[in-house]
Order: C-alpha cells, then sequence, then structure tokens
C-alpha cells in the first residue's frame, strides 16, 4: 500500500482552547485497560529511537490534520512537508507536496464515490491520467486499494497491475494482503505478500485522523501502514512474502514475526511509547534492529 508512502510546528490554537502537554508520567506498562478514548488528546509528534520522524499540526478545529512535517534521517532537517485541503464534509480533497526548499513537487487530488474515493497524482511536468481506487467499508476504513483488473501503468510496453485487500474483525485490520504484476517484453515479475495481525487493547492514535484522511495510510513511515486506520495498536505481526517469480527466479516462502510493547497513557489510553524489532540484512548482516517509537500528545480542554 506504500507508495512509500508512505508525506511542522503546532498552530495556535483558539483562545478557548487550554493546551497542556500530555506527560510520560501518567503512563503504565503492559496492557491498557479498556475505556472510552478520549477525544481531547491530538497526537503531535512521533519519534523512532530519539529521531523525529513527523510533526502534526491541526486547524483550530483541533480536528483536521493539516499538515506532516518527515524529517530528515538524522532528525535535524525538513525532508518534505504535505499540506491538506478538505471538501465541505471534512474529507481529504486535495494533497499538496512540497521539499525541504518549499518547492511543491507532487499533487494528489481525491474523488469521493459510493465506494470510497479515487486518487489522481500529478508532478510538474507530467500527469498522470490512471487513478487509484481505495474502496471503504461501512466505518470508512479501507478494504482493497487497487483493482487485479486495472492496469496502473502503461508506458513503453511496460504493463503494472497492483492491488491491496484487508480483512477486518473488530475495527482491526487481521489480514493484509498486496499482489504485483510488473510486465516488459522477454520478461515479467510477479508477486504476493500477506501479513497477518493481532491486537493490543490499546486505542490507536491514528484511528481519527484516518477519518478524515485516508489516505494518510501511505505516508506513516513504521512499517505497519496497513494499521493506519485500526481502532486498536498491533500486538504482533506476521509478514509472508509468499511468492516472487520472474522468467528467471523463483522465491520461496518467506515468514517474519514482529512483537510490539507498549507503554500507554492511563487516561487516554494512547501509547505513549511502542516498542519492537525487525529483521535487517544489510552491511552488517542479517541481524535484528531494536526501534522505540515515541507518541507527544496535546490535552485540548474546552472552556466549560
Amino acid at each position: 500500500m506504500k507508495i512509500p508512502l508512505q508525506k511542522i510546528a503546532l498552530l495556535l490554537l483558539s483562545g478557548i482552547l487550554t493546551i497542556i502537554a500530555c506527560k510520560k508520567e501518567n503512563g503504565h506498562t503492559g496492557k491498557a485497560t479498556t475505556g472510552t478514548k478520549d477525544t481531547a488528546f491530538l497526537l503531535t509528534s512521533i519519534h523512532r529511537n530519539g529521531i523525529t520522524l513527523d510533526s502534526l499540526v491541526y486547524d483550530t478545529t483541533t480536528l483536521l490534520l493539516k499538515t506532516i512535517v518527515s524529517p530528515t534521517i538524522d532528525g535535524t532537517g525538513i525532508y518534505s512537508i504535505l499540506e491538506f485541503s478538505y471538501n465541505n464534509n471534512n474529507q481529504v480533497q486535495r494533497i499538496d507536496h512540497y521539499n525541504a526548499d518549499g518547492q511543491e513537487y507532487q499533487t494528489d487530488s481525491l474523488s469521493w464515490n459510493k465506494e470510497g474515493f479515487a486518487v489522481f497524482t500529478s508532478t510538474p511536468g507530467a500527469a498522470f491520467t490512471d487513478s487509484t481506487q481505495y474502496t471503504l467499508n461501512t466505518d470508512g476504513q479501507a478494504t482493497s486499494v487497487g483493482n487485479k483488473d486495472t492496469l496502473m501503468y502503461q508506458l513503453n510496453g511496460e504493463n503494472t497491475v497492483a492491488y491491496s485487500i484487508a480483512q477486518l474483525t473488530g475495527g482491526n485490520t487481521t489480514t493484509f494482503e498486496h499482489f504485483t504484476y510488473y510486465g516488459i517484453p522477454d520478461n515479467y515479475t510477479t508477486s504476493h505478500h500477506k501479513t497477518v495481525l493481532t491486537y493490543d487493547t490499546g486505542l490507536n492514535p491514528f484511528y481519527n485522523l484516518y477519518r478524515n484522511c485516508p489516505f494518510l495510510v501511505d505516508y506513516w513511515q513504521p512499517q505497519l501502514d496497513y494499521a493506519f486506520d485500526a481502532m486498536n495498536n498491533p500486538a504482533t505481526a506476521t509478514y509472508i512474502e509468499q511468492d516472487y517469480t520472474s522468467i528467471y527466479d523463483t522465491q520461496n516462502e518467506v515468514t517474519d514475526n514482529t512483537t510490539f510493547t507498549y507503554v500507554y497513557d492511563s487516561i487516554s489510553h494512547y501509547p505513549l511509547q511502542q516498542s519492537y524489532s525487525v529483521s535487517v540484512n544489510n552491511q552488517n548482516g542479517p541481524h535484528k534492529e531494536q526501534y522505540v517509537i515515541d507518541f507527544n500528545y496535546t490535552t485540548i480542554v474546552k472552556q466549560k
């Protein structure tokens, strides 16, 4: 699903709002207790291993996500800025991408329909006439992206089909499958991978953001972008690279398991911290790398 994605300082809020920073001292380890989500908690920044990944800015309604800043890998500078515009139903209608120099390099336009919405992407000097359809269920969660009968690209003999299917249970994505086919004269590749997820009882801080902007799923950098619209936080993820085939090679099934642990805020039941390790294979050879994601919030208290 990532196009990869995979897209800010906090705006001053209205004078009727009091802003208090959510402190880690309110947290506890282990499973979160069941409780009603406090919608006054707004996610403002995300950090991985001490480095800022994203900062989020809202308008004065405190509900609409306006911009995401993705810093450079060392967290010292801006990599890109995404600005979101909405229609009269508060559904995202346009996403403008800017680089660190403030130059716009991509625009995504969303056209909402009875199935969900279609995305049209354009870049300076070029326009993509093909669109990608996101199909949503009655709760506004994605059940499929793309279509197996639709070519995404047709250029100079290249043919590409890519689509994803999600199964949801109790408001959470339990299975996510992605299929691709890429063909050029005298060559082709096909691939299929699947992720099976289980969930913790804690509340997902991205869930409300997804209500207005389902396309945000393509901008969340840590690997579980397909759990972005879930009501709860993933506890385990089993990734299965089921097959990869070309005229030159066939890859057997590969499985990788990830387990997530959390520190939760005792009031909002949102995660303050998520920890997990992933398998990587780089210049240091095959090994596990540990990641710690920290979430920062602002608490909005409405004047009575």
